[in-house]
This record gives structure tokens, C-alpha cells and sequence, in this order.
């Protein structure tokens, strides 16, 4: 039998208004857009030809406005899509090809991003991974993405690769999370684990500007603590995991922040332009230390090195030095 999406409206109490039968496809995400309609991410196939990746978007009526298919001559598979500030969009998943629309596999199954325009035009495409696999079939495609507050993307999922794009693997399966610039290019890249399988399902930024992971582990060693799973006899616990600010955004925003920090490199003491309430992060993400209404920050208790100060009411961070 042949595939078809199927999308349904409901009310706020669950009730159906509305339901489409889509074209033979197979849909895995879908995000309202800014005009009430729907943008619709999966994968096609006609059973001839390896799977592509397929965007669909619909009116808020559920109407077909526009569809369009992207991939190689191998399996492409979307799995999350998210439209983004410009009005375009953008879509991840895993491809096992490397012609077509696709370009850079690392080898075996990639995570694949692209960006659409507002009609569906490719702008950009990335290959991401190393010569293992990514994804590897547990529990279904892993990867999700969603934009970030500086406009680049996080892309949450798994991965058995130690080299390529990746790097800092405990064995087996990672977590597997990548920040991406507005144009697709990695800005950092960190697995989270342990010798089990760990594998991701979801990314959020958080509103203290980290991020919150989520999905399951057969681990108990290295970072998942915890955890009671021993391996996969025992089965899996969900693991979920806070990582503390984005540090490539943070030297992002620092030009633009009001207040004034002084002497910045110091040894001592650092002094604030006006009262703030801060938060002291190491360069890693660690949180250190919160002080409300406060003018200055002894700092000879810290190493010497770089540190991140968050102002929590502008929400900003400033990189600091101690030397």
C-alpha cells in the first residue's frame, strides 16, 4: 500500500476540525508558519527510487500551496523542520547519498541540513558527521534542528563517528549536538555519553541561552550519572542533560551590551558602570557564582584564564579576564 501524509487539526480541547490526506509521502515534523498555514517535513519514495527528502506546505486550511523533494540518488530522510526568521526554512535529516542536492558525506549515514527560501528554493546544504554512522537505525531517525537566538541552528542527534565533524566520542553511540552559523557552517561540535549507546532525540536553547537535551542511555560511566541502566539487557533510562550558554553567541553580542566592566583584564577586582545582578560562568559553561545589586566582582579567587559574566537582567554576556 502506498504512503500518504496525514494532517490533522484539532481545537483546543482535541476535537478534529480538519484532516488532508496529502501526496504519497511519509511525514516525521511540522511547524505553523507565519501566515497560520503549515510547513510539513518528511520523506517520498516511489518504490523505485531511494527515499527524498520532501517539504510540503499547506494554507490554514490544510490547501497544498507548494511541494518540493530534495536528495541523491540514495536514501534521504527528513525528520524536522522549522521555518525561520527570513520566512524560509529549515529542514534536517540523514542521507546516505553524495550527488544530487547532496554534497560532503563523510561516509555511511550523514545527518543532512538544508535551508530553504520561502518558496522552497535550496539556499544552502550540509553534510554532517564522520565515516561511522550517524542515526545507525535505533529507534528510528534521530536528528531535530531549531534556530537559535542568534539566528544559526542546533542540531541534536547521535553519533558513532570519532573523526570528521566529530569529535570527543566515549564509544558506541553519542549524543551528538552541533551549532550551526546563519549559513550552516559548525561553529562547535559535543558529544555526550558514555561506552553504552546514548541517543539524542531533541535540542532546545533555554532561556539562559544553554541548551536542554533529551533522550535515552544504556550507560553508566563517564558523563551520565545516575543512570541504572547497565546495557542493553537492563534496557535504557531517559537521560536528559543542561548545558550552560552557547559561548560563540555570547562573543557575538558583546559589542552591542550597555554596561561597562573595568579593569577587564584584572587580578583583583572587576567594577560594573551601574548596580546588576550576575552570574559567573567558567569558558566551559560551568556556573560559578550569582550576586544580586552589585557594582564589583572579587576575582583573586579564580585561576587565571577566561570566564563568561552573565547580566542577567539584559540577559547579555561579557567574556572576562584573569590574570
Amino acid at each position: 500500500p502506498t504512503s500518504h501524509t496525514w494532517l490533522v487539526k484539532l481545537d483546543i480541547t482535541g476535537n478534529i476540525q480538519w484532516q488532508k490526506c496529502l501526496i504519497s509521502s511519509t511525514a516525521m515534523s511540522v511547524d505553523q508558519t507565519t501566515d497560520s498555514g503549515y510547513v510539513i517535513g518528511g520523506s517520498i519514495s516511489n518504490f523505485t527510487t531511494a527515499d527524498d527528502f520532501r517539504v510540503i506546505k499547506v494554507d490554514a486550511s490544510g490547501n497544498l500551496q507548494w511541494q518540493q523533494s530534495y536528495g541523491g540518488s540514495l536514501s534521504d530522510d527528513a525528520t524536522s523542520i522549522q521555518q525561520t526568521n527570513d520566512g524560509g526554512y529549515i529542514v534536517a535529516g540523514v542521507t546516505s547519498s553524495n550527488n544530487g542536492d547532496v554534497s560532503g558525506n563523510h561516509g555511511g549515514t550523514d545527518y543532512w541540513t538544508i535551508k530553504l527560501d520561502a518558496v522552497g528554493n535550496l539556499q544552502w546544504q550540509r553534510c554532517l558527521g564522520g565515516t561511522l554512522e550517524e542515526d545507525g537505525g535505533y529507534g528510528g531517525y534521530a536528528p531535530s534542528i531549531e534556530q537559535t537566538i542568534d539566528n544559526g541552528f542546533v542540531l541534536a542527534g547521535w553519533t558513532k563517528s570519532n573523526d570528521g565533524d566529530v569529535g570527543g566520542n566515549h564509544g558506541n553511540f553519542d549524543y551528538w549536538l552541533v551549532k550551526l552559523n546563519t549559513t550552516g557552517n559548525i561553529q562547535w561540535q559535543k558529544c555526550l555519553g558514555g561506552t553504552g549507546n546514548d541517543l539524542n532525540y531533541s535540542a532546545r536553547q533555554t532561556n539562559d541561552g544553554g541548551f536542554i537535551v533529551a533522550g535515552y542511555s544504556s550507560t553508566a560511566n563517564d558523563d551520565v550519572l545516575n543512570c541504572n541502566a547497565a546495557g542493553f539487557i537492563s534496557g535504557y533510562d531517559y537521560w536528559i542533560v543542561k548545558l550552560g550558554p552557547d559561548p560563540t553567541s555570547i562573543q557575538e553580542i558583546i559589542s552591542s551590551h550597555q554596561i561597562q566592566i573595568f579593569p577587564n583584564p584584572s587580578n583583583d577586582k572587576i567594577y560594573f558602570s551601574q548596580l546588576s545582578n550576575i552570574e559567573l560562568y567558567s569558558i566551559t559553561s560551568q556556573f560559578l557564582l550569582k550576586k544580586h545589586h552589585v557594582k564589583e566582582l572579587e576575582v583573586s579567587q579564580f585561576e587565571k584564564g577566561v570566564y563568561l559574566l552573565k547580566f542577567v537582567e539584559e540577559n547579555i554576556f561579557r567574556k572576562i579576564i584573569i590574570n
